[in-house]
């Protein structure tokens, strides 16, 4: 199921892992706004979404309460730039890691601003090369 929808998928996603050696994520972080701040780790992105993790370590995250939304905001910090993006959730689970609960997710962007597809596309670009 899992393999089925990554053929799904639109546009190339970079896994975060691949390119930590060469600092291309390094300075790259997101927050998502809802009525509590989330700042999910990155676990891959592309030109029209990001897979997430957000780990639980005490009690002022609620995971199941985030994981009922379904359209919000994020930001995502490229260095100097930051995009704004409306984004819906396509998938979540939460799951136990290491003693605490993580849940793990895929955003699709539903509404950017041109300039900011364009800055996301100039990133992207600039880790091709």
């Amino acid at each position: 199921m899992v393999l089925e929808n990554k053929e799904k998928r639109k546009s190339k996603r970079y896994e975060i892992s691949e390119y930590i050696k060469d600092n291309y994520f390094q300075d790259v972080r997101v927050e998502i706004n809802t009525n509590m701040l989330f700042k999910p780790e990155i676990i891959d992105i592309s030109m029209n979404g990001l897979g997430f993790a957000i780990k639980k370590y005490d009690d002022s995250v609620n995971l199941d309460e985030f994981d009922k939304l379904s359209n919000f905001f994020i930001n995502i910090y490229f260095f100097n730039k930051v995009i704004l993006s409306e984004v819906k959730k396509i998938w979540s689970i939460i799951i136990e890691e290491e003693g605490n609960k993580v849940l793990k997710g895929g955003l699709i962007f539903s509404v950017m601003s041109p300039e900011d597809r364009l800055h996301l596309a100039e990133y992207f670009n600039n880790i091709r090369n």
